[in-house]
């Protein structure tokens, strides 16, 4: 096959426009009378997941290694937020704090606080399950 007066060789690369629509993070709106908690964090969970961002889910704090996803949690959670949900958030210490901060893993552990202390369990032990056993992993030695 001849190719622009040149042979062409499969291992050859030609430019191809390929246009890829990236998915964009968001969350549906919750309001506490709609939906259940369990149902919102769920979707929290998937979305999460889905963007490789489920170490935000066993965080504990915002820090360094996660101050980028958490911002960007902080603030798509602030704009679905309605209701009795959005309350705790509007007070003008907390939106500084929580917003200014970019602090989306303190606002999901807020949330699970107030609305199902089951999840705020299931985090914490998730969280120190996980922190024992990066404390106990050792890389295979050769």
């Amino acid at each position: 096959m001849v190719y622009h007066n040149h042979y062409y060789y499969p291992s050859m690369s030609v430019p191809v426009n390929v246009s890829t629509k990236a998915d964009k993070f968001t969350l549906p709106a919750w309001n506490p009378k709609d939906m259940k908690w369990s149902e919102f964090f769920s979707k929290i969970a998937t979305v999460l997941h889905k963007h490789k961002m489920e170490h935000l889910l066993f965080s504990m704090t915002t820090d360094v290694s996660n101050q980028e996803h958490s911002s960007k949690l902080c603030y798509e959670l602030y704009e679905k937020l309605l209701g009795s949900s959005l309350a705790p958030f509007n007070l003008l210490d907390a939106h500084s704090y929580y917003l200014q901060g970019g602090c989306g893993v303190e606002m999901i552990l807020a949330l699970c606080h107030k609305f199902n202390s089951l999840t705020f369990e299931w985090i914490m032990q998730c969280s120190s399950r996980q922190d024992s056993e990066s404390a106990t992993y050792s890389p295979a030695r050769s």
